[in-house]
């Protein structure tokens, strides 16, 4: 597309040229004005080209992280590998904190973030 629009911008100069040499200003003029929507065209090509880059890495964020969303079994938000998180902190900010295992007792697992206490059977 920008080589189209280098062509085109080229041509309208060669022809801008030979109507300043002929002496038909109206020509010429008509041929600046052209210069000069191609040249907002470029831009306008050339923005767009920069907000779909942007809008293609949002696609690949959201799918990944779609991809990491947990998995409740059993009251218990777990990651795909297998790793429990924080039921508390992901409904209330949807943010995956894994859980901190601190081993047999009253609490096997303990939020970090929140300190809420899990007692996870393996």
């Amino acid at each position: 597309m920008n080589n189209l629009l280098d062509a085109a911008k080229n041509k309208a100069t060669a022809i801008y040229e030979l109507a300043k040499r002929i002496g038909n200003s109206e020509l010429a003029l008509e041929i600046s004005d052209l210069k000069l929507k191609i040249a907002e065209i470029q831009t306008d090509y050339a923005n767009l080209q920069n907000e779909n880059r942007d809008l293609k890495e949002k696609i690949r964020s959201l799918e990944n992280d779609k991809n990491e969303q947990p998995i409740l079994k059993n009251r218990i938000y777990y990651l795909k590998d297998g790793s429990p998180c924080c039921s508390g902190c992901y409904g209330k900010d949807k943010k995956i904190i894994p859980l901190s295992y601190v081993g047999i007792g009253i609490a096997s697992h303990i939020c970090p973030a929140c300190d809420a206490p899990y007692n996870i059977d393996n």
